[in-house]
């Protein structure tokens, strides 16, 4: 990305989280963003605020079946928070900054902590649709980062340390919670490759001679824009497929949002005890 593309795009995620804030949308400590059919969970948030992302100048929009594209305040689990219902991918155009918009405005609007969600193929033929996974670390494939370019001082610096990709923190509380909910919670490592076609066969296998344990195309950028940021993050895949290769049937996005859609409620059940956890944790 060119250094006057990645400036540009910077200061038009500036100018939507103004809009945001101009909006009333102020005083959330932590956000959330909801990846494919995982967007439910907006619907558990009291006294909500909703806004479509098509109304916010600067924003991108979504044309992913499955991303609501909308932006929720409100309060889950006794926290207020800042829940975005959908992502944008690369695959769709984006430039790899516009990608990472729900960690960029968070970061302008004062929040502390992103949540990041999304729904990943099983790589290991161990785990089963309908398991989720903590990401404890990542194999880019895709080759795409969110810092190329961009000159902002926000952003600017030295090479960035991913000594730790997951708040330690948090973690823990994800494991209390996972076994609170009866919820199975592998721990892993997330691969990510452009898309938007499904990984073949033969980038499955070397996703996992890389060590990868689950495939995606998203969450990866928006993992290392937190990190530079300075927000703690927490990144949890629900595992709607097995990767290609290891499923007898060919993948669709159907099965995806299918799969999701069944491990709704405890997926549901599990992230809203996090949030839960982590405001106790700070005392929020």
């Amino acid at each position: 990305m060119l250094r006057t593309e990645a400036t540009e795009d910077w200061e038009k995620l500036k100018e939507a989280a103004g809009f945001l804030k101009d909006a009333g949308f102020y005083g959330m400590k932590l956000s959330l963003v909801l990846g494919t059919g995982l967007g439910g969970l907006a619907d558990e948030v009291e006294d909500a605020v909703i806004i479509d992302t098509d109304e916010i100048p600067g924003y991108p929009s979504s044309s992913v079946e499955g991303h609501y594209g909308r932006i929720v305040m409100g309060t889950l689990s006794g926290l207020k928070v800042l829940v975005f219902q959908g992502r944008v991918h690369y695959y769709e155009g984006h430039s790899p900054l516009m990608v990472c918009a729900p960690v960029i405005i968070s970061s302008f609007l004062g929040l502390q902590s992103v949540l990041l969600t999304n729904a990943a193929g099983a790589v290991r033929d161990d785990f089963k649709p309908g398991d989720l996974m903590l990401i404890d670390d990542t194999v880019n494939l895709s080759y795409m980062n969110p810092l190329l370019g961009t000159v902002s001082a926000e952003v600017r610096g030295g090479a960035l340390s991913f000594d730790s990709i997951a708040y330690p923190l948090y973690v823990t509380a994800a494991l209390e919670a996972a076994l609170e909910e009866g919820v199975t919670l592998h721990r892993g490592i997330l691969g990510m490759t452009a898309g938007p076609t499904y990984e073949t066969p033969a980038e499955v296998q070397m996703l996992s001679y890389a060590g990868a344990d689950a495939a995606s195309m998203s969450t990866i950028p928006e993992i290392i824009m937190a990190k530079r940021l300075g927000l703690k993050v927490l990144t949890v895949s629900c595992l709607t497929n097995m990767a290609t290769g290891i499923s007898p049937n060919p993948l669709t996005h159907r099965e995806v949002q299918i799969v999701a859609g069944m491990v709704s409620d405890k997926f549901r059940a599990f992230m809203k005890n996090v949030v839960g956890k982590i405001r106790e944790l700070h005392q929020w």
